[in-house]
């Protein structure tokens, strides 16, 4: 197990995170999600084995869904480059998102 955000994920799930990641199942159905962050993967109370991936206001269809104005208005949050006002939410900006919460070599 290891430590995210303060809480314990099981084995199992981090096993389903790196499915997530190795995968692009969500890309791979010609969504992107835009707004991929530590607040948005849910774990379950109980730490039992599970996630889900919540706020989709961002998200669409790949080549259509755009980053809404004012995309760093308040706490300046780090985003790929080119994730910025009106601009396309592409695939590799989700994957980046995962990659800074979950760095390489945090799952084995």
């Amino acid at each position: 197990m290891i430590t995210v955000v303060s809480r314990i994920l099981p084995s199992l799930t981090l096993i389903m995170m790196r499915s997530l990641r190795n995968s692009s199942l969500f890309h791979r159905g010609g969504y992107v999600h835009g707004d991929i962050r530590d607040t948005n993967i849910m774990v379950k109370k109980d730490f039992s084995p599970g996630f889900m991936l919540v706020d989709f206001d961002w998200s669409g269809t790949i080549g259509e869904a755009r980053y809404p104005v004012n995309v760093y208005q308040g706490e300046r949050l780090w985003r790929p480059d080119g994730a910025e006002d009106g601009q396309l939410v592409m695939p590799e900006h989700d994957m980046q998102m995962l990659y800074a919460i979950f760095p390489e070599g945090t799952f084995v």
